[in-house]
């Protein structure tokens, strides 16, 4: 039974499965405890794995760079202490996975069916709860809590938008990704329109801009990946991702719960991350070592929405300087392109500009585990 639970495929899925549902398990399981849900798991992984008795694997260049990640952290770790801090720890867990788990591995085509139908039956829920919430029971800014772990989000007091039972959008979107890129790269999946008009649907009324960014990042990576002629697909596939994005004022007007609601297209929510970040740029610079990791909601009560300026703000130059060197090795190491999770990674890349998951065990395990995918 361990064995198969400490699986890379497993190890993927599960901490996929929690971008759907962390505000579940956050708010309303863990009753906002301040231990987040992914931490347990990767807890519990690790203690699989040391159960197993397995032998330890050859560890690669790519892998020791999150070793270099940790100690690049751990200035900014005791420069500024609290729980939040703990979650630097996730590094060197994830590399005890990796030390652990096979050097290959593969999917069967009923595994990324079950990813699939999660999927699918996820957005078929989020949209019923989205619908009851906006046609039936629309909630009240200020009575009603603004995020219940379910059903929507009050964004800014004005705008309704999709979750599911995810505790952020954005949260939702990520997930939604990966079966939407099995569903459009593998033929033999069932029930792919259905899925794929569920998901699409779903991801746009959650109103999330750097989600359909990452959407447009990963199709052009599915044509890469089936060796299609990317070049002239790019141009049409940024095209349908800008009229998108663009698209989300107009639909806000409709999920608006306020007359004088202002504006949330593609400008306004760039302006709106900007804010966040110069705000905090107002009560501490950027340093070598960094101002410690949780920071940042300590002096403006949340976190700056960026995974990148996460690193640079509360970590410091040097760990921003290495996090970006992982991110370049994994990259330039995923190329070329061979399977889907691979494109899934690379989308995730692209969701970090609009998310604070600098610890996410997934941003780690993820590219490291696609490179060990054998696809023949």
């Amino acid at each position: 039974m361990v064995e198969f639970l400490v699986r890379p495929f497993v190890i993927i899925v599960v901490f996929w499965l929690l971008f759907f549902v962390n505000g579940l398990v956050d708010k309303i399981i863990l009753r906002n405890s301040g231990i987040p849900g992914w931490a347990i798991v990767l807890v519990l992984f690790c203690v699989g794995l040391l159960l197993s008795a397995r032998r330890k694997e050859v560890i690669r260049l790519p892998e020791y760079t999150l070793i270099v990640l940790f100690l690049a952290c751990l200035p900014s770790f005791f420069s500024f202490f609290n729980a939040y801090s703990l979650s630097v720890l996730s590094i060197p867990f994830c590399f005890y996975l990796l030390a652990k788990l096979d050097r290959s591995w593969s999917s069967t085509l009923k595994e990324r069916q079950f990813i699939v139908d999660v999927g699918l039956f996820v957005s078929l829920l989020s949209l019923l709860m989205f619908m009851y919430y906006f046609f039936l029971a629309p909630p009240t800014f200020g009575v009603d809590p603004t995020r219940p772990g379910f059903g929507y989000a009050i964004d800014r007091g004005t705008t309704l938008r999709l979750v599911g039972f995810a505790d952020d959008p954005n949260f939702f979107t990520i997930a939604a990704i990966l079966p939407l890129l099995i569903v459009l790269a593998d033929s033999e999946i069932k029930r792919r329109k259905i899925a794929l008009i569920f998901l699409v649907t779903a991801m746009f009324f959650s109103l999330s801009r750097t989600g359909l960014a990452a959407l447009v990042v990963g199709l052009c990576g599915l044509f890469l990946l089936k060796r299609s002629k990317v070049v002239l697909w790019i141009p049409v596939f940024a095209a349908v991702g800008l009229m998108l994005l663009l698209s989300l004022d107009l639909v806000f007007e409709q999920l608006s719960l306020s007359q004088s609601a202002s504006s949330r297209g593609l400008e306004e929510g760039l302006e709106s991350r900007l804010n966040l970040i110069n705000l905090l740029l107002r009560y501490e610079s950027i340093s070598l070592l960094g101002n410690g990791f949780g920071y940042s909601k300590e002096l403006i009560g949340l976190h700056s929405h960026n995974t990148y300026f996460d690193f640079l703000f509360e970590g410091g130059a040097i760990s921003f300087a290495v996090f970006l060197g992982f991110l370049l090795i994994v990259t330039l190491r995923n190329f070329p392109l061979t399977n889907v999770f691979q494109v899934y990674s690379l989308c995730i890349f692209v969701c970090i500009f609009g998310v604070s998951l600098p610890f996410y065990p997934l941003l780690y395990l993820l590219p490291l585990l696609a490179l060990r995918y054998d696809h023949r």
